[in-house]
């Protein structure tokens, strides 16, 4: 459904609309069973309900002779979940090639849902006298963990969606602004609402690297004694207990970025000589990504596109690997017309 609007003699204009979308028979590599030589098999494997909005609204904010200056803005939420899996099944690990699987699709839940170990802090001797559930061996100084389903033990049965990669809303706004041969105009866009998973983070701060092994820069805050606990997001350097994963590579995905700006002058009509030869001219400057501000310690860029690290071309997941950079550019340009 859809509204598009006008008012004030078309001052400010827009449209809103409003969407469902069932979408069945999606393809999926399907867990089989090894006895075939084949580990998947690719199968129409269920259904997924998509939800959402959009919102366009444009203003003319000031019109006159010698300057002008209009605006733009965009708002978009979006919310999707599995609604049936293959044979009834109510949900299926993503394989990862990571050891222990981190993303899960679930029957009521969002697609590549973050599935992971909740971590709540540094583990304290106060915390193992009072029978606290334990990773292997833990001791003094290491990650202390959720214990989900209450059996006393810290173990991959623990795992809980504590996040999805979609993020929930997606906004941008332009302004443009005019006077006399002069132009300006700049675009914010950013988004809300997602999660990313640092497998990158995971590979550099990872619980029980070696001592030796070259640190993050947080770890100068790490855990060293119950008279020095640090700041209590990461444990002692050494651990001998093992790893799993868990809710510290965790990371929001929100960001906001002055995407564009681009700065120009308009000329027309140049003569020499009395003769006119050149019909129109234009010459501009643009700096895309260059300010802006996220929430993602655990790499170099939360729009990161190397989800696809489960090893297998089929599967995505909500996690980073090391993705690049956005590039900061600056680009010079002149546009004639004769």
């Amino acid at each position: 459904m859809g509204l598009d609007f006008a008012l004030l003699r078309s001052r400010l204009s827009g449209s809103f609309d409003w969407y469902q979308r069932t979408s069945s028979n999606l393809l999926l590599n399907v867990p089989t069973m090894w006895s075939t030589g084949f580990g998947s098999l690719l199968d129409n494997a269920g259904t997924v309900q998509s939800r959402g909005w959009d919102l366009e609204i444009t203003s003319r904010n000031i019109q006159r002779d010698n300057f002008s200056w209009s605006s733009s803005f965009n708002l978009s939420h979006n919310t999707n979940k599995v609604t049936q899996l293959i044979g009834d099944q109510q949900e299926i690990l993503i394989p990862s090639s990571f050891d222990i699987e981190h993303s899960i699709l679930r029957v009521g839940q969002p697609m590549y849902s973050i599935y992971v170990v909740q971590q709540d802090g540094i583990l304290t001797q106060q915390d193992i006298d009072n029978g606290a559930a334990l990773y292997g061996t833990q001791v003094a100084g290491d990650p202390r963990y959720v214990d989900a389903n209450g059996d006393g033990v810290i173990d991959a049965e623990d795992r809980v969606i504590v996040g999805h990669p979609n993020p929930n809303y997606v906004w941008g706004i332009t302004n443009d602004f005019k006077y006399k041969n002069f132009d300006l105009s700049f675009m914010f866009q950013g988004q809300s609402g997602g999660h990313l998973y640092s497998l990158l983070g995971r590979a550099l701060g990872r619980t029980g690297q070696g001592a030796s092994d070259n640190a993050l820069g947080f770890y100068r805050d790490r855990w060293r004694s119950a008279e020095d606990p640090g700041e209590g997001r990461v444990g002692k350097a050494y651990s001998t207990f093992g790893r799993i994963k868990n809710t510290d590579w965790l990371y929001s995905s929100d960001y906001w970025r002055l995407r564009n700006v681009t700065f120009g002058y308009n000329f027309r009509d140049l003569r020499l000589a009395g003769q006119s030869w050149l019909n129109s001219g234009r010459v501009y400057l643009t700096l895309e990504n260059f300010w802006g501000r996220d929430k993602y310690d655990g790499g170099l860029n939360p729009e990161s596109a190397n989800t696809n690290l489960s090893g297998d071309d089929d599967y995505l997941e909500a996690g980073d690997y090391g993705g690049l950079a956005l590039p900061k550019t600056i680009t010079f340009g002149i546009n004639l017309t004769f």
